[in-house]
């Protein structure tokens, strides 16, 4: 596993409980490096906080763990992952992506995205749902699936592995909501407490 790199990429905005859950799965993998990735420009329009405080918060809650601002560097353009992919390979040839459940079911939206299947290892990690839900989309969308985590690493490309992990089924847009709720009962169940008193301190998502 030490030449393999997990490149885990997403907007992070916030970064939770579910974002932690997936890091600490990667570690239980075997993975020695892993970096984050997040987003620069939404490919998807999606209205992102600045990420100075992205960064900011992130920081506050992960350590041993690579934080690369590569997309966020290069804001003038879309955050197309196929671009991140190029950029990356150049300095580590072996790269295994990894994306929450939930993202994976939007990968064939993704510019390229027959062209990462070729170039890299897909790792999606379940979010608490039910798995055989995604086999039978992974059935149906004809993606070749490869269960043993050893084979899955020392095959080729163009496989997915599915991890099955404990599960963390809460998301960004859910947590945000209990923040302009204001219910921070709910909030202290997702947040690290560094990152819940950083969203108060400067107002993020509306709450004041």
């Amino acid at each position: 596993m030490e030449d393999y790199v997990a490149l885990y990429g997403g907007a992070f905005d916030p970064f939770h409980h579910g974002h932690q859950y997936i890091l600490d799965e990667l570690k239980v993998l075997g993975f020695k490096k892993i970096i984050l990735l997040p987003t620069g420009n939404s490919v998807f329009n999606k209205k992102l906080t600045p990420s100075n405080h992205r960064i900011h918060m992130i920081n506050l809650a992960v350590t041993g763990v690579e934080i690369s601002n590569y997309e966020i560097l290069s804001m003038d353009n879309p955050s197309y992952t196929i671009d991140s992919i190029d950029h990356f390979l150049k300095e580590y040839p072996k790269i295994c992506f990894v994306m929450g459940e939930d993202s994976f079911y939007q990968f064939k939206k993704w510019k390229d995205w027959h062209q990462l299947l070729n170039k890299i290892k897909i790792l999606v990690i379940n979010r608490g749902s039910n798995s055989k839900n995604f086999f039978n989309f992974i059935q149906s969308e004809k993606f070749t699936i490869e269960n043993d985590f050893k084979k899955f690493i020392t095959s080729a490309n163009q496989l997915i592995y599915y991890h099955q992990g404990r599960g963390y089924n809460t998301s960004s847009s859910e947590i945000k909501m209990y923040l302009q709720n204001r219910e921070l009962a709910e909030c202290r169940k997702h947040l690290n407490k560094k990152i819940l008193d950083y969203i108060l301190e400067f107002n993020l998502y509306g709450v004041d």
